[in-house]
């Protein structure tokens, strides 16, 4: 299994986590923890370059991703508060309410230290009803931000697995299952973040591995559960074409259809947030911020339909549900108003199932965007400085642009190193 050679990209992603806890423990606030922008591209270049493209055990690529995630749970979420939120909503379901209907600034009395850190408070919830089940469950362990990053951890440690098993599959080595485990993007998002990429990215990899075993109804179930807890799996669903898996879709369509029950009282609020975030949020895009100078107030729309061009076009030339997911991913971040670092998941993991490094080096660089938290005020509103695109996407480009003029030092689709 070639072990040994293995052992320098665990190292890294062990010792990328330390100093990132060292950092959040020490950061005191959001602008030390701005200090990651720095550490983060480092971080993964150095995992990057270390990545041998050999085959290696999958119970080594799970207990590195819990080793480098592990370390980081208990840091202080200084990265994204998004975690208070789903703690929140957790315990106001738990409770009987239905944050659709009612914004955490109009329940008072409930649990007041968690509400005075969720953000954007006067807004109503926007998840999907998988997620909101996530959400319960981690209220019903207990209502801390360490139960929230421990669950993504798990969540992630398995996605890292069914990377190298779904890649030995396709390459004929594991390899890319412990880059994703040593991956700085992954492991921050995980481990201190505790986004909910992490189990939606979980369902949308396992209903690959799923398909790519030939178990259509079990690909279709899994690809369902993951469009219940985000709504970008949705978008790669016509990928799974096996006969059955449309069977499977259905039953686990039914699934999120039970889940939503507890809040389908809210009616039209259901989509509140949604079109709230859809007609107003942006952060750092990468076609928003000049399209708009072009276009006018037709800039997201516009947006929108080019993406769903992109979608319809991926369905139509691709057949492999990996290749259509990386080439939506890609679509939507490079379209996306708001391009927060984590979005980037959806792309880090159908490219490192199909061996490309260059996905892999690019979203690291996107961990730059978090220099955004030294400009925040004492309100908590941050402002996008001028250089913040050009040194979060010019690197990005510049990465895929080599990778597409020189395919044959990044890809491994078309084998694997000799040694």
């Amino acid at each position: 299994m070639h072990g040994q050679e293995h052992v320098p990209t665990a190292v890294i992603g062990l010792l990328g986590a330390a100093v990132a806890t060292c950092v959040l423990h020490l950061a005191g606030d959001r602008h030390g923890a701005a200090a990651l922008a720095l550490i983060g591209p480092v971080w993964a270049l150095l995992a990057v370059a270390s990545a041998r493209r050999t085959d290696v055990h999958l119970l080594f690529i799970g207990l590195v991703a819990l080793a480098t995630r592990l370390v980081l749970v208990g840091t202080p979420p200084l990265l994204s508060d998004d975690l208070y939120r789903y703690l929140w909503e957790g315990h106001v379901l738990n409770a009987g309410g239905n944050p659709f209907t009612t914004p955490p600034s109009a329940i008072i009395g409930l649990d007041d230290s968690l509400r005075s850190l969720v953000n954007h408070p006067d807004i109503p919830s926007i998840y999907p009803p998988l997620a909101l089940v996530w959400f319960r469950m981690l209220d019903a362990i207990a209502d801390r931000a360490f139960v929230a990053q421990a669950a993504a951890s798990l969540a992630d440690v398995g996605t890292a697995m069914l990377i190298g098993l779904a890649a030995r599959t396709r390459i004929g080595a594991a390899w890319p299952g412990l880059l994703y485990a040593a991956h700085p993007l992954a492991v921050l998002e995980s481990g201190s973040s505790a986004h909910l990429e992490a189990p939606a990215v979980l369902l949308l990899t396992a209903a690959v591995v799923a398909h790519d075993r030939r178990w259509p109804t079990v690909s279709g179930f899994l690809w369902a559960l993951g469009a219940g807890t985000k709504v970008f799996p949705a978008s790669v669903g016509p990928a799974f074409r096996q006969r059955n898996a449309l069977l499977g879709a259905g039953l686990g369509l039914i699934v999120v259809g039970l889940a939503a029950i507890p809040v389908l009282g809210a009616g039209p609020a259901l989509l509140t947030a949604f079109t709230n975030y859809n007609r107003h949020w942006s952060f750092n895009g990468f076609t928003y911020p000049w399209l708009g100078a072009v276009v006018g107030t037709y800039d997201r729309p516009l947006l929108v339909l080019i993406g769903v061009g992109t979608a319809l076009y991926a369905h139509r030339v691709r057949r492999d549900p990996v290749d259509v997911w990386l080439m939506i991913a890609a679509a939507f971040l490079f379209l996306t108003p708001t391009a927060h670092p984590w979005y980037g998941l959806w792309a880090l993991a159908p490219a490192l199932i199909t061996g490309r490094r260059d996905w892999a080096l690019a979203l690291g660089w996107s961990t730059v965007s978090y220099a955004v938290l030294s400009t925040i005020d004492a309100a908590g509103v941050w402002r996008e400085p001028w250089w913040l695109w050009p040194v979060t996407w010019l690197p990005i480009v510049l990465a895929l642009t080599a990778s597409a003029m020189y395919p044959a030092a990044i890809s491994a689709r078309n084998g694997t190193d000799a040694g």
